[in-house]
């Protein structure tokens, strides 16, 4: 049996989630029209103010901005 977290809760993860100071994005690509490509774009040049992570085992950089080759590698937990 599960139980519904209290409002507060619920409250808290949602601003969490929606006040993000960090974020990985998994899947990243340089491959342009990609879904990654795109993901990519809107996450640096979207207007997003905390620290993004790109994360993809082909690539070492893309667009300029570094990019890891699992979550482990990140420096800090997005």
């Amino acid at each position: 049996m599960t139980t519904a977290a209290s409002p507060e809760v619920a409250r808290s993860g949602l601003e969490a989630m929606l006040e993000a100071r960090s974020v990985a994005l998994v899947g990243a690509s340089g491959r342009a029209e990609s879904f990654g490509a795109v993901m990519v774009s809107q996450l640096l040049d979207g207007g997003f103010d905390g620290r993004g992570h790109l994360v993809n085992p082909r690539y070492g950089e893309i667009a300029g901005h570094r990019c890891v080759a699992s979550l482990r590698e990140l420096d800090e937990a997005p």
